[in-house]
């Protein structure tokens, strides 16, 4: 299906309504532009959840694990 639509001054655009049920996104849905050889292309990203580790604690599990010499040019 292609329905044509406008971009506000602000650079946004409004997916339809039938288009945002359809494929269940809200206003919450992450989505990812791609450029194509067709033009543009929008679709849902997977976000995975990810933590940040401080260098204080690696430095914490690096005392607290046994590392064989071997193993520590990985720890770089």
């Amino acid at each position: 299906m292609a329905v044509p639509l406008l971009i506000s001054e602000r650079g946004q655009i409004t997916l339809p309504a039938m288009m945002r049920k359809k494929y269940s996104m809200d206003s919450s849905t992450p989505l990812i532009a791609e450029e194509t050889p067709e033009g543009i292309l929008l679709r849902k990203a997977n976000l995975i959840p990810m933590k940040t580790y401080s260098e204080g604690e690696i430095q914490e599990w690096k005392k607290q694990d046994k590392i064989l010499p071997r193993d520590k040019k990985w720890l770089k």
